[in-house]
């Protein structure tokens, strides 16, 4: 992609329009660098460096008004939130401290389903990696379709496809396939 920073506006096939930006000279070199919102009719999600917020429609009077509620300590690593009053935190957030393998408030629960054999095991990327490869291996074993699967993969992958050949037709409109549903998998 010879486009670094995209902007896409999609209409979708509700009728509805999403909005996506994809700023890859924004940021530094650490997940917790980059700066993520999204905005829906009914309510939103705003995050830049360890700081999570939840935005939520509340109507009042027939005027709009939204509450909103810092939801970091549910999101963040159990690590980061042991920290926050660190007089250095968001610097050392910024540059990969307690990431790699700490857990965050809100994967507790499903922490609890994995192996012991996973224990002792190096995590990564927020502790997600133990958790999908838990996932994809108990789908192969019971011979079901994986929940994240290269369908899924499709869903997040093809819309971006199409945004960048759009915009090297400077922004001409094109439609979005939809490679549809992961074929039913029938038991043995």
């Amino acid at each position: 992609n010879e486009f670094s920073n995209q902007y896409v506006l999609m209409e979708l096939a509700n009728g509805g329009t999403a909005r996506v930006t994809e700023a890859r000279t924004f940021g530094w070199c650490k997940p917790s660098s980059y700066i993520s919102a999204l905005y829906g009719t009914k309510g939103g999600y705003e995050f830049s460096n360890a700081q999570h917020i939840l935005v939520q429609s509340a109507w009042e009077n027939e005027k709009e008004k939204v509450k909103l509620s810092d939801v970091s300590d549910y999101v963040n690593t159990d690590g980061m939130v042991a920290n926050k009053h660190h007089p250095d935190f968001k610097e050392m957030v910024a540059n990969g401290e307690w990431q790699g393998s700490y857990v965050a408030a809100v994967q507790q629960k499903e922490m609890q389903r994995l192996p012991k054999a996973f224990e002792t095991e190096p995590n990564g990327h927020m502790a997600t990696h133990k958790l999908l490869v838990d996932d994809f291996c108990k789908a192969v074993y019971n011979n079901e379709t994986p929940a994240l699967n290269a369908w899924t993969a499709a869903r997040y992958t093809i819309p971006g496809l199409v945004a960048i050949e759009s915009a090297k037709q400077g922004g001409m409109p094109l439609p979005v396939p939809d490679c549809g549903e992961p074929p039913r998998i029938r038991r043995m």
